[in-house]
């Protein structure tokens, strides 16, 4: 804890860095000072090759990396890798614009544990302390992130709050007739009248409604499902239909079993490295252009999928 009281009252990332051992940082073109930090609002990013969510994530941080860059806003990332040897750090660093701790100075796990990092991917600005009106150490910005990209920026409690306060605003509906006719013409379902205000805001509160996108799935029993609709929709799609807790299992006991019967990696004749069986919500396949969903053959060295019926194998593994 005394630890992290330190890191709390440090004015300079490169102080904290410092005191690990850290002499310089890394990035796409050589070796940059640890003195190119100092004055910096700095995030320290916690990821990983060989872990999906993150795979998942980093281009997403890079956008809005990219966006803030280009508007004049001054942030800087640091990477701080959990991956399991040098060549795969650098495979996942080459993808990020910013700047990384050296890998062979192995200081993941001592900076995770001064600022309380339990998962990746973790995204933290450990000098915003809550005292500065910022989003506190114990909190992570992934989630801020994946909500309203740059808009999250400059990630403080004050901001954060602007957002929900945003979000609770367009709770209460389109801002005219006109944008809700709008909208529905994209919708082939059924709506409640525009101008119906209190039936919506009364589903709101009996469905816990806090921010939208929402989706609350009714059974055929008329009762709501306890699963998170929008989840639900997004891994399985009409397969889950009637969306019950029995249904959905059945799915997922279905998936397992087609996971089963496929390798779990193949040497495709199309690629140079070996492909890992995986599942994905959703992904292009690099061979036929579709779209697939659930399961794929993935390259653990570049970001290529392969739909399970576009391999050409040569020897299959377990």
């Amino acid at each position: 804890m005394a630890a992290l009281n330190y890191q709390a009252k440090s004015t300079d990332m490169a102080d904290i860095l410092s005191s690990e051992g850290v002499e310089f940082l890394l990035s796409s073109e050589g070796e940059v000072p640890l003195s190119s930090c100092h004055g910096k609002k700095i995030c320290l990013y916690f990821s990983a090759y060989w872990c999906r969510p993150c795979k998942a994530f980093t281009p997403k941080l890079v956008q809005l990396y990219n966006s803030l860059k280009n508007g004049g806003k001054e942030l800087e990332i640091i990477f701080i890798s959990f991956d399991r040897d040098n060549t795969k750090f650098e495979e996942h660093f080459k993808c990020m614009p910013w700047l990384a701790v050296p890998f062979h100075l192995d200081v993941h796990r001592r900076l995770s544990e001064k600022f309380k990092v339990d998962r990746i991917p973790s995204l933290i600005n450990p000098l915003l302390s809550s005292d500065d009106n910022g989003v506190s150490i114990e909190e992570d910005l992934i989630g801020l992130i994946e909500d309203y990209g740059a808009e999250a920026f400059p990630f403080t409690r004050e901001r954060r709050e602007e957002l929900k306060a945003i979000d609770k605003a367009k709770l209460h509906g389109d801002r005219d007739l006109n944008e809700f006719e709008l909208n529905l013409e994209l919708m082939p379902w059924l709506a409640i009248p525009y101008h119906d205000r209190k039936a919506r805001q009364d589903l709101c509160r009996i469905f816990d409604v806090k921010e939208i996108p929402a989706l609350v799935l009714i059974g055929p029993d008329g009762r709501p499902v306890p699963a998170d609709g929008k989840t639900v929709i997004s891994l399985y799609g009409a397969r889950a239909f009637p969306f019950t807790e029995s249904r959905i299992g059945e799915v997922e006991a279905a998936l397992r079993k087609e996971g089963e019967a496929l390798p779990g990696r193949v040497k495709d004749r199309k690629h140079e490295h070996e492909l890992k069986l995986d599942m994905a919500r959703g992904y292009v396949c690099d061979c036929c252009k579709g779209g697939g969903r659930f399961w794929a053959f993935s390259c653990d060295v570049c970001d290529y999928d392969l739909h399970p019926t576009c391999v050409e194998m040569d020897n299959p593994t377990s």
